[in-house]
């Protein structure tokens, strides 16, 4: 049986993972994605892949809007 946390857990994961599937895909902002991604991803904390900077930035969104 799932706990609560759990499921609100699973559900934030979907959100997130349908945010950043969406975003792979919006024409509008992949060359603005692809110049961030490149300009941090050599930083001391940066993210090394494409996906793993997605995640950070929708996940951080995420977390925005639902407090």
């Amino acid at each position: 049986m799932d706990t609560g946390d759990e499921l609100a857990h699973r559900a934030k994961f979907g959100e997130i993972a349908a945010a950043v599937a969406a975003r792979r895909k919006d024409l509008t902002k992949i060359a603005a994605d692809n110049a961030a991604f490149k300009a941090q991803k050599d930083e001391p904390n940066g993210k090394k892949t494409m996906r793993s900077y997605l995640w950070s930035l929708e996940k951080a969104a995420w977390e925005q809007a639902n407090g």
